[in-house]
């Protein structure tokens, strides 16, 4: 049957798998996820193939309380949108407790009559990248705040004098409400262009 073949599939996939920091999980699409084929580095969250496996644990009880509810609405929409792959974003609790980021790049499996069966999910931790990510968007803060409120003004261009930021000073005196504005244009699109057409 097509489910046997699918099963032996992700079998012969998890042997690579195994030795990557990529999981392979699949698990049905009934209340919670329950799992039916889970690899063996599951581990590195803490837990068991065995703990999925048997019923015990299922994948929607790992996943953080606060995006669990995202995530089951976006696999909905996936699901009614008639898509076979999407990807999704989310944190998930190790046995110990611990908060990790993962990516999950999910396929949807469908009977003969198009019915949802299962998913097949390959779950990689994204927790080092999500926190460079996250000290990148600090430090931006910081830098557009030390900006904000140095009273001079502060431009930046390609080299194509197309600008590419400022700070809140110089987009004032550009008539913009705020510095995201300015990205994009050239003088040519600023107030002044205007004042310098009218004076000639």
């Amino acid at each position: 049957t097509d489910r046997k073949k699918a099963e032996t599939a992700l079998q012969q996939a998890t042997l690579i798998v195994e030795n990557s920091p990529v999981m392979l999980i699949r698990w049905r699409a009934a209340e919670g996820w329950p799992v039916v084929l889970v690899s063996q580095n599951i581990t590195q969250f803490g837990y068991t193939p065995e703990e999925f496996l048997s019923g015990s644990i299922r994948f929607a009880s790992i996943v953080h309380p606060d995006d669990l509810q995202r995530v089951g609405q976006e696999v909905q929409d996936y699901t009614a949108s008639g898509v076979e792959r999407f990807l999704q974003e989310y944190r998930i609790l190790t046995k110990e407790g611990q908060v990790r980021w993962v990516e999950d790049r999910t396929m949807i499996e469908r009977d003969a009559d198009g019915l949802v069966t299962h998913f097949q999910g390959l779950v990689v931790d994204i927790t080092e990248r999500k926190q460079v990510e996250e000290e990148l968007r600090r430090n931006q803060d910081m830098l557009r705040t030390v900006l904000d409120q140095f009273p001079g003004v502060v431009f930046w261009k390609d080299l194509q004098s197309v600008y590419l930021g400022c700070n809140q000073a110089f987009s004032m005196g550009a008539g913009l409400a705020n510095p995201a504005e300015i990205v994009g244009k050239t003088d040519f699109d600023l107030i002044w262009a205007t004042t310098e057409a009218m004076a000639y």
